[in-house]
């Protein structure tokens, strides 16, 4: 399973933050690559460790931080959440013990007395400030993927009573994941931090839902077709792609270019998604798919 993850993830990552990240940024004079312990957080997809390097290089790549995190832990979690011939009832309430588990863990990480500058002492040695580490740290997301995998299981393990209810998890799922999403904008414009981590696991929770009716549609519902689209299906493998090169510095350039233009912004979003799209589906077919 790691060494699947690995292969899955980190070859792609590795050239897109050397060829488009790095190198650019080394021909522009940046000086912000010369400590060689940047580099080795950088390469170790350690961005959400540090906050020196956090939007460093690949400006994302903080969340392949708790993914990497996550990986290693899953098939522990995994394991306990899905014994064998478990209910439904008991994979959904083992899945709420974890989250509410890490959420305590989260919360105890707090109880420390604040720097002359407002920033915890305690949950960060690197310095995070208290905004990202209620948005980037491990003990914040850990709920999320908690939702996730129980999602997943309850595919894999009762897809036969999850069909019938597909369509109240798409409507339901889709109408929770916006509504707790701009409930949580609101608390993270309030500043009322631990609010904003609460709506934020309500609205993934809403977005696990929606998709786990997705994918367990019928498959002659209209939905299914149009998610089986010839297309559809392969801009769906070259999603990962898209995540890593749609901030990079060539990206960012052009986008740059694409607003200084007397026209509206909002027609320069078309141009550089197709742009963007254009350069994963490179990087797909050049890097990611033949390491697989």
């Amino acid at each position: 399973y790691w060494l699947k993850r690995l292969i899955r993830i980190y070859p792609v990552y590795a050239f897109t933050l050397t060829f488009g990240a790095i190198v650019p940024a080394l021909l522009e004079g940046s000086p912000d690559y010369a400590s060689p312990l940047t580099w080795i957080g950088l390469y170790g997809m350690g961005q959400a460790l540090a906050f020196s390097i956090f939007a460093l290089g690949i400006p994302v790549g903080w969340s392949l931080t708790i993914e990497e995190i996550f990986y290693l832990l899953a098939p522990r979690i995994g394991g306990w959440l899905d014994r064998p011939r478990r209910a439904m009832p008991g994979v959904i309430g083992i899945g709420a013990i974890v989250a509410l588990l890490s959420a305590g863990i989260f919360a105890l990480t707090l109880v420390i007395p604040a720097g002359p500058a407002g920033e915890p002492l305690g949950p960060w040695l690197s310095g995070m400030p208290l905004d990202l580490f209620y948005n980037a740290s491990f003990f914040a997301r850990i709920p999320e993927f908690a939702g996730g995998m129980v999602g997943a299981i309850l595919l894999l393990r009762h897809r036969d009573r999850i069909v019938p209810r597909a369509r109240a998890l798409v409507l339901g799922g889709t109408a929770a994941a916006v509504v707790f999403m701009l409930a949580g904008n609101a608390a993270h414009g309030a500043s009322n931090l631990p609010l904003y981590a609460l709506l934020r696991f309500l609205s993934a929770s809403g977005s696990a839902a929606l998709m786990l009716g997705l994918a367990s549609a019928p498959p002659n519902t209209a939905v299914a077709r149009f998610l089986s689209l010839p297309l559809l299906d392969y801009l769906g493998k070259t999603s990962y792609a898209l995540y890593l090169v749609h901030l990079s510095i060539p990206i960012q350039r052009i986008w740059a270019g694409l607003v200084s233009l007397p026209i509206h912004p909002l027609f320069s979003v078309p141009i550089i998604y197709v742009i963007a799209v254009a350069a994963s589906i490179i990087l797909y077919e050049l890097v990611e798919h033949p390491i697989h």
